[in-house]
């Protein structure tokens, strides 16, 4: 699983389906962000396997998050969503 290249067409069409059985059944729809994708990239993750292991704590998260999740400040989660949106107005306008 970790010797394939990504099929950037295939996970599209497979995020189109999971939309529409997610609708049709009342789900919560999936949707792909380019913010976490940058903060992968600056964060200097590379190949699969630091995407397996970023998908391992995300799951992880997914369990302790709620009762971790207030000791977190706010500010945190703020001051990382403006830096994603100033890199990606720096990289829109300049590149």
């Amino acid at each position: 699983i970790l010797a394939t290249e990504a099929d950037f067409n295939a996970e599209l069409v497979a995020h189109g389906y999971s939309n529409a059985f997610a609708g049709l059944f009342g789900g919560l729809q999936n949707y792909m962000t380019y913010g976490g994708s940058i903060l992968y990239a600056k964060a200097g993750g590379e190949g699969k396997g630091s995407s397996l292991a970023v998908s391992i704590g995300t799951a992880a998260f997914f369990f302790v998050g709620p009762s971790i999740a207030s000791y977190i400040p706010r500010c945190m989660a703020g001051t990382l969503l403006l830096h994603i949106g100033i890199d990606l107005f720096l990289e829109g306008v300049c590149d």
